[in-house]
């Protein structure tokens, strides 16, 4: 082992060793080349793996919080659960992920356990065509979709001189390779909607590869914000278009959106077999132009942020046999019962529910009814809601009930997705 020794001068006595490993990874001599400069205050040094060395800085924006303002961008959260059978646009799989349909294929959407090795993702979004359609007309279209509130996307000050840049990154993985298209689309707010795209490439079948893509902010007054909670920007990913969006020129900065220069050089058909999937996860949309490391948030952090557009209040898939809430026979017709969101929603919602006879039961003292799971909403608001439905049975005016999930395939749910 050799040693090296540093001594101070001018009479301290001091020593500092730097001392050389008993034995390398490959038993031989180590050869490390200094900086030719000393650097600067609180830099560290690092390696290129070869043996160079030179000074680097922390970086503080890797560390900061609430950077992504995607929700839900690694797929954790799945209220809805798996669908089948999808001819149309709907949220389904993953929150916050929407797919958008235009006439091609037949689709499942689901949350899958797949995602790229040594990131600590776990899961992602999963779409397989289960019905194909080799022909592509005019108005066909297919993307998913991650629509992002007016209110969250102040810090990018779109429609001024200061627009900031967007730095969003994925990963993506589909048994068809070729060139995809990356687009955000400024929904038009009372005045013009404003888009730009850029192509990317899935280069290995089956494999997951990382993406990152960066947009220049839109300094034009036309990209201004609305200050409310309404829809803002959507990040889309295409795998298949028709005519009316391909046969233009690329919008590869930003512009008003006309539709036939949204996606020129969009080749693939994701639709043409029943072989074809598209799996994505990871998705980080920043500002600025660097692709900082993944945020991981807390899964009651996204569960929370994920329930102000939608919140699954009973999933007879979860837990069967099981109470949702206390009411009462308001009528002898008449069953109620009352409910509070675990958060503010974005706006007063629907109700989203899977029904069928006796999906729910109402039970009392010496009363035993059911429901179909039709249940009216009434005095909703974004803070909670009230609903009624006529059980077979008839009851006592006042009486109070227990209404129980009785089926698992019985849902309840709230949306206010944008």
């Amino acid at each position: 082992m050799s040693t090296i020794k540093l001594t101070a001068t001018g009479g301290g006595g001091g020593t500092v060793s730097l001392k050389a490993p008993a034995a390398t990874q490959s038993n031989g001599a180590v050869e490390l080349t200094l900086p030719t400069d000393d650097g600067s205050a609180d830099q560290y040094l690092k390696t290129n793996g070869s043996g160079v060395l030179s000074f680097g800085t922390v970086s503080t924006q890797d560390t900061l919080p609430f950077r992504n303002l995607a929700i839900n961008g690694a797929m954790n959260i799945s209220q809805r659960g798996n669908l089948t059978g999808i001819t149309s646009g709907v949220y389904g799989g993953p929150d916050r992920i929407k797919f958008d349909y235009g006439g091609l294929g037949t689709w499942s959407i689901s949350q899958t356990a797949d995602a790229p090795d040594n990131t600590g993702l776990k899961n992602c979004y999963h779409i397989a065509c289960t019905t194909a359609d080799t022909s592509v007309d005019a108005g066909n279209m297919l993307a998913i979709q991650h629509i992002m509130e007016n209110s969250s996307l102040h810090r990018m000050e779109a429609g001024t001189s200061d627009a900031k840049t967007w730095a969003i990154q994925f990963w993506i993985k589909s048994n068809k390779t070729g060139t995809y298209m990356a687009e955000l689309y400024r929904l038009a707010q009372g005045g013009t909607a404003r888009q730009i795209s850029q192509t990317f490439t899935i280069s290995s079948a089956d494999t997951w590869e990382k993406k990152t893509i960066t947009f220049a902010g839109d300094t034009n007054a036309g990209g201004v914000m609305s200050d409310d909670n309404g829809a803002g920007m959507q990040f889309n990913i295409w795998f298949a278009a028709g005519t009316n969006f391909t046969s233009g020129t690329l919008n590869t900065s930003w512009n008003n959106q006309t539709a036939a220069n949204r996606m020129p050089g969009l080749t693939n058909n994701l639709a043409d077999s029943t072989s074809n999937y598209l799996k994505f996860t990871g998705l980080q949309i920043e500002e600025g132009s660097t692709h900082t490391s993944f945020e991981h948030k807390s899964y009651g952090d996204e569960l929370l942020a994920c329930q102000r557009y939608f919140w699954m209040y009973a999933n007879g898939g979860q837990v069967s046999s099981s109470s949702v809430a206390d009411g009462r026979f308001l009528s002898g017709a008449e069953v109620d019962f009352m409910v509070t969101f675990p958060t503010t929603m974005r706006s007063t919602p629907s109700i989203y529910q899977v029904t069928g006879d006796n999906y729910f039961k109402i039970m009392a003292s010496g009363y035993t009814g059911y429901c179909d799971g039709n249940w009216t909403l009434q005095y909703a608001h974004r803070n909670g809601t009230s609903h009624y439905q006529g059980p077979d049975t008839s009851g006592s005016t006042n009486l109070p009930v227990q209404v129980i999930i009785n089926n698992s395939s019985a849902r309840l749910g709230y949306q206010a997705e944008l």
